[in-house]
């Protein structure tokens, strides 16, 4: 899912946690936990596209097991809005990119990816790694239509 995606849908779940408990920091919270979780694909775009590396599929903040970690969490610390929104904004980025990526049904566990050595063709032959200058700009740029003009390096390039 793209982070424009995310960032949407993260704030439409801060507004609503902000609705529900009066506490307008919800919304940048849920946005932070909803967003900045892809910052791990940098390692995995720096270890490809500049170290000239095979593909690997680190994304160490996208894993199953972090949301289970916070949703234990929130219910030991009695529902704190703060931990609701937190839970609330990770668990829309992680369900969503599960959706809609389609890896490995066990893809989104850190220990699966772990087992396998981070390696992209064992996790989900499909997947791309993207340029992140590329990823970046596409990103800035106001697109009315919906294409996908990235430039992507299928999974089963062997480099380094």
């Amino acid at each position: 899912m793209r982070p424009t995606n995310h960032a949407l849908l993260a704030t439409g779940t801060g507004a609503a946690i902000w609705a529900l408990s009066g506490e307008l920091l919800a919304v940048p919270l849920t946005f932070a936990t909803g967003v900045l979780v892809d910052a791990d694909h940098l390692p995995d775009q720096i270890w490809h596209f500049y170290l000239k590396r095979r593909p690997r599929c680190f994304i160490v903040l996208h894993a199953w097991e972090w949301l289970v970690a916070l949703s234990v969490a929130t219910v030991f610390l009695s529902f704190p809005w703060w931990t609701v929104a937190v839970t609330l904004g990770y668990a829309t980025h992680i369900l969503t990119d599960h959706h809609f990526n389609m890896p490995h049904r066990w893809g989104y566990f850190l220990t699966y990816r772990a087992y396998h050595r981070f390696r992209i063709e064992r996790i989900s032959p499909d997947w791309r790694i993207e340029d992140p200058l590329q990823a970046l700009l596409r990103e800035l740029r106001f697109r009315k239509d919906h294409g996908d003009d990235s430039q992507t390096v299928p999974s089963d390039e062997s480099h380094g």
